[in-house]
């Protein structure tokens, strides 16, 4: 009996310690060249979907998905924070037009201070970025780790409107890897 006590308490450890801060959704991944080799350009990138809701003229609070990716411009090295909104589940919102499309946000922290920011979806794009002192701002409510709260509502349609929240533990620690690494 005492044998088998030992394998569960080890089988246990085991276990948990595989859930450690290493077990983030948060990941940095490299971008890739025209061979699909890694380059030395890296991103981070939450793997796991973030779930909200999206509302326009055809429907309400139906379901949206979120990926959020975190990157600087290859020729600046500015940083820039974008999310890929998917309706439905299958449907990817994109900006079809040949000039940008700007979107109002509301951002809350974890602590629940709130901030006003601009995003665009580039023209042809299919992610709204957030940039300079804006981005400044989400990152730094992400390295707080805990549930960030985001509200988007497209300019120039104020009925296409996105809300959803984002678990940014382990954020921190992925944002200082790829700073050190860079």
């Amino acid at each position: 009996m005492k044998k088998y006590f030992i394998i569960f308490i080890m089988l246990f450890l085991f276990i948990f310690s595989s859930y450690g801060s290493n077990n983030s959704f948060w990941k940095i991944k490299h971008f890739v060249d025209e061979f699909d080799m890694p380059t030395n350009r890296s991103y981070i990138v939450n793997e796991k979907y973030e779930k909200g809701k999206f509302s326009n003229s055809a429907t309400t609070d139906s379901k949206l998905d979120v990926v959020v990716f975190f990157q600087d411009f290859a020729d600046t090295k500015e940083e820039f924070i974008s999310f890929g909104l998917i309706e439905y589940g299958w449907n990817e919102v994109k900006n079809s037009f040949s000039e940008n499309e700007y979107y109002d946000i509301r951002m809350m922290d974890n602590a629940g201070q709130k901030y006003t920011l601009t995003g665009y979806m580039p023209a042809k794009g299919s992610k709204v970025r957030i940039v300079n002192n804006d981005c400044e701002i989400v990152v730094n409510a992400l390295k707080q780790g805990g549930t960030v709260r985001f509200v988007f509502v497209e300019k120039e349609n104020g009925l296409n409107k996105y809300s959803f929240t984002i678990d940014a533990n382990g954020f921190n620690e992925a944002y200082s890897e790829w700073k050190a690494k860079k």
